[in-house]
């Protein structure tokens, strides 16, 4: 089940925040920014790059995946490693998508930011 409209409205006011705080200077989004997206139940978060050797591309990484389990009314983080495999961050679930971002925000063990 997707989010309701009001939860989907909270969420995008919330990341639109999270994302313009990690955004870098203006003369460097060309290069390198920052995106997400909403599927379902999930909050995808990612790098926006210029493809390496052809830079008219422009590919989308994701590095962080939050999912809400409506039953428990959790957020659980989650981190991709360079396998391309999701795997659940230290602290899997948190009570609030706002604690999810601060735990990305933080990156205590340098899984999304290396």
């Amino acid at each position: 089940m997707a989010f309701t409209q009001t939860e989907e409205n909270d969420i995008r006011n919330l990341m639109h925040t999270f994302i313009e705080d990690l955004r870098p200077p203006e003369h460097i989004r060309p290069k390198l920014d920052f995106g997400y997206r909403i599927e379902d139940q999930n909050i995808f978060i990612f790098e926006i790059r210029p493809q390496w050797n052809e830079p008219q591309i422009i590919r989308h990484h994701d590095f962080a995946k939050i999912s809400f389990v409506r039953n428990t009314s959790m957020w659980k983080l989650y981190w991709m490693r360079g396998n391309l495999q999701w795997y659940a961050y230290e602290t899997p679930a948190t009570g609030s998508l706002k604690a999810a971002l601060m735990l990305i925000k933080k990156d205590k063990h340098s899984c999304f930011f290396g």
